[in-house]
């Protein structure tokens, strides 16, 4: 085979590849836009401020099951607190 057939080949599988890619793309249904985008928005803000308070404890809260009761230990960070 000659090197001429061979570039030929590996433009011919590139531009189907591109082709390909392109079909692929404009046949899968992405919608980036809500209606409601901000309240959506806002409910994400919360979970994120969640786990920043989460992560700011000085320990983790632990918990225990014993005689059909849920002991739970807070961190030293509520001492004194509701």
């Amino acid at each position: 085979m000659n090197w001429g057939y061979k570039i030929l080949i590996v433009y011919g599988a590139f531009v189907a590849g591109i082709l390909f890619m392109v079909f692929k793309s404009s046949t899968s249904k992405m919608d980036l836009v809500t209606t409601d985008y901000y309240a959506k928005e806002l409910k994400y803000q919360d979970k994120i401020d969640e786990k920043g308070r989460t992560n700011a404890l000085s320990e983790e809260v632990k918990y225990e099951l014993a005689d059909n009761k849920i002991i739970v230990h807070l961190p030293k960070d509520f001492a004194g607190k509701k």
